[in-house]
């Protein structure tokens, strides 16, 4: 009997896996943490660490980007002391004016994928 590893996160999260790997290369020294746990708060979907960048990625799959949302990435990016923030998004997922506002101050990119494009 074989025996095959099941990517761990939601289906969405195995989706962005592949441009997230393709975007920071073990060959350039990334290393990508996925699942990782946040001290008191939850679990960060995606942590990437090169020398000094710490970079923290949340996927999130929903029908409207949120306040919370923008928040949870902003505290995971202060704990962790990350030099970039990202947020990926389903292409169906909807962000208003104020979303992006705020993501923008706390300089948080927001990266639309095709996903259910």
């Amino acid at each position: 009997m074989r025996l095959e590893l099941v990517p761990s996160g939601t289906d969405f999260e195995v989706y962005i896996r592949r441009a997230i790997r393709q975007r920071y290369p073990s060959k350039a020294g990334y290393k990508i943490y996925e699942q990782y746990p946040v001290s008191g708060v939850g679990v960060l979907d995606f942590y990437v660490v090169r020398e000094r960048e710490r970079i923290v990625i949340d996927a999130k799959d929903k029908g409207k980007l949120a306040m919370s949302d923008i928040d949870q990435v902003d505290y995971y990016a202060r704990e962790l002391s990350a030099t970039q923030r990202i947020i990926y998004i389903a292409n169906d997922t909807d962000m208003s004016d104020s979303v992006k506002k705020e993501a923008d101050r706390l300089a948080i990119q927001i990266i639309k994928t095709q996903y259910r494009a």
